[in-house]
């Protein structure tokens, strides 16, 4: 009887013991706990690529429970507390590295309902939050916002006027603001390098106005100091575009995972997470001049995009008409450029698009380009395990239908009717696929 109870009591044991699995992610996440159907749920340890780490409950994939996240990265903070659908929700209690706290309610990742807030000087303040902002001090008057300290006033739930950002890095940023942008920074230095540096760090928590005016100062100071002049044009070049990504369909202003809606995006403004497709990929589809034929024909659009090969910081110029991209970039060495203009898609999917380019000479060269979109399942970068190569990673691909040559300085009647492409006088009826 003894020898049963120990079989039983050893049974039981073995069975509420969770055996820790480990799954590498294509992104280069990795992750060590309890699986279910292949998916987190239960206890396990999240290790994200990004100087992050998940420690605490998972339920269908999503962070779920009670758990504990660390970034250090550049924010430097640790949150823990409750979660629900992978986002902060519940009761919760987030310290920043240089000293800032809160505790209280969040809902879907912001500050909302009560809370504590606490300064880094040790004062604490009691009040109510909603979607990340909270408004306090009577004498001194100043405003909590997602992380960010604001001794000033607020107008239309924006920084409006005389006032003083603290980042949470703790660095302070006096000026005038209007509609939420700084206007006139109020800075002392006269060193080109820290008016610099004050640049980036403004770029780098997206006041891309403000960072625009440290550069423009270190010029001043320096007017020919290369990064700054640099760095100058590049965030004026992120400041148009992003005055373009306002003009998209609301859906398209935000970076999105889910195929249906990237899908929609390039239909509708031939654009992938905000940004326009760079040319430079487009003209990879077209032959060279002495060329011919479909030579490239496929490009993976999801690890293709924001590499250095296909740089977001390439100086390209957009514009939208009626809706639809038209894009330009120079040769590097000033002598000829290229241009996609963006004509909408048939009825079964097929984007199409007319390219111009020119070696710098009088050649106008014209090319009616029809691709399409489409997923698929790519190796992972665990290529070694014992299980073999796993076709897992999500992708993105443009794919080649067909190119024609229009010649050079030619003027070209194109027009989409259902599943049909009339160029000038001939029609091209494009299959599904």
């Amino acid at each position: 009887m003894k020898k049963l109870l120990s079989i039983i009591l050893v049974s039981l044991m073995w069975c509420s013991i969770s055996i820790a699995e480990t799954k590498n992610y294509p992104n280069g996440d990795k992750y060590i706990g309890e699986l279910k159907n292949g998916k987190r749920d239960g206890q396990g340890t999240l290790d994200y690529r990004r100087f992050q780490k998940y420690v605490g409950n998972f339920k269908d994939d999503k962070r779920h429970g009670q758990g504990t996240f660390i970034d250090e990265g550049l924010t430097e903070f640790t949150y823990i507390g409750e979660w629900k659908d992978d986002k902060k929700n519940g009761l919760g209690l987030i310290t920043y590295k240089k000293g800032l706290k809160y505790k209280g309610v969040w809902k879907d990742d912001k500050e909302n309902g009560k809370g504590t807030l606490t300064l880094p000087n040790g004062k604490s303040y009691d009040g109510d939050f909603k979607d990340g902002v909270g408004f306090f001090g009577k004498d001194d008057p100043f405003v909590y916002d997602n992380s960010e300290i604001f001794y000033g006033k607020y107008k239309d739930g924006k920084k409006h006027g005389q006032g003083t950002l603290i980042l949470v890095s703790g660095k302070k940023f006096p000026g005038i603001w209007e509609n939420g942008k700084l206007t006139e920074i109020q800075e002392a230095s006269l060193d080109d390098s820290v008016l610099l540096q004050k640049g980036h760090t403004l770029k780098n928590n997206g006041y891309l106005d403000g960072a625009v005016l440290f550069y423009k100062k270190s010029l001043e100071v320096d007017p020919k100091f290369r990064a700054a002049k640099s760095s100058l044009e590049t965030v004026l070049q992120e400041l148009s575009k992003g005055k373009t990504v306002n003009l998209l369909d609301p859906v398209c202003q935000k970076n999105s995972d889910d195929f249906e809606i990237i899908k929609f995006c390039l239909d509708k403004h031939f654009f992938y997470q905000k940004y326009p497709i760079h040319p430079e990929l487009i003209s990879d589809f077209i032959p060279g001049y002495a060329d011919s034929g479909d030579i490239i024909i496929s490009i993976n659009l999801t690890d293709a995009f924001g590499t250095n090969q296909y740089s977001l910081l390439d100086k390209y110029e957009t514009e939208l008409k009626e809706g639809r991209s038209v894009v330009s970039i120079d040769d590097p060495d000033g002598n000829g450029y290229f241009v996609y203009k963006y004509l909408g898609s048939t009825d079964n999917g097929a984007m199409v698009l007319m390219t111009y380019s020119s070696g710098g000479g009088t050649g106008i060269f014209s090319e009616l380009l029809i691709i399409k979109v489409k997923k698929r399942l790519g190796a992972n970068h665990d290529l070694f395990n014992s299980e073999g190569v796993v076709l897992d990673k999500q992708q993105v691909v443009l794919e080649k239908l067909l190119s024609i040559s229009l010649g050079d300085r030619t003027e070209n009647s194109i027009a989409i009717n259902g599943n049909t492409v009339s160029v000038n006088d001939k029609s091209i009826k494009i299959p599904s696929y």
